[in-house]
C-alpha cells in the first residue's frame, strides 16, 4: 500500500488481532487510518474538520482506487503536508 501511495509523511504502523497491517496518519485534529485487507483491498476511516465542523467517513475500496476515494477529503493533508 505504501509503495503505491508514496506518501511523504510516514504513518504510524500496527497490526490487527487477525494480522492485517494498519497505517495511521494524524495531522493536527485530522486522522486517517487504513487497514490492509487480503486481495489488495483496504478499509479506511477518517475524521477531519471543515470550517470547524467535524466530518468523518469510512469505507472499503481496492487499493488502486484509494487516492480517488480519498480525494474529496484532501488526502494531501496526511500524505504530503508533513
Amino acid at each position: 500500500m505504501l509503495t503505491l501511495l508514496r506518501p511523504d509523511c510516514r504513518p504510524g504502523l500496527g497490526s490487527t488481532s487477525s494480522g492485517n497491517i494498519i497505517a495511521a496518519w494524524t495531522k493536527e485534529s485530522s486522522r486517517l487510518t487504513i487497514e490492509c485487507l487480503p486481495n489488495d483491498k483496504v478499509r479506511w476511516v477518517l475524521s477531519h474538520f471543515i470550517d470547524n465542523i467535524r466530518e468523518s467517513a469510512a469505507g472499503e475500496a481496492h487499493l488502486t482506487r484509494l487516492n480517488i476515494v480519498l480525494a474529496p477529503y484532501n488526502q494531501k493533508q496526511w500524505f504530503s503536508d508533513c
